[in-house]
């Protein structure tokens, strides 16, 4: 494995599980988090990587993440009949 000569403020992207172990998260909830918008995200074929300045803006100002209206899931709708 290779040495990195530089800081890590010189990274420009996070592995999901980084980013999510940031504000608390395990590897699943990263991913799921990941999955539903709420991690943003940049995908290089099967690679998916955490764009670093994007996730902490969003981890400075959390009302930055909110979900669109249209992207939630309806109340009271969480189990198939």
């Amino acid at each position: 494995m290779s040495q990195r000569n530089s800081s890590d403020d010189d990274v420009l992207t996070l592995e999901v599980p980084v980013a999510g172990a940031m504000v608390g998260l395990s590897r699943v909830a990263s991913y799921a988090a990941a999955a539903r918008g709420e991690i943003p995200t940049l995908r290089f074929g099967r690679l998916l990587k955490v764009p670093r300045a994007a996730w902490l803006r969003i981890i400075e100002n959390p009302d930055a993440l909110a979900v669109p209206a249209a992207k939630r899931r309806p109340e009271g709708r969480h189990t198939k009949k």
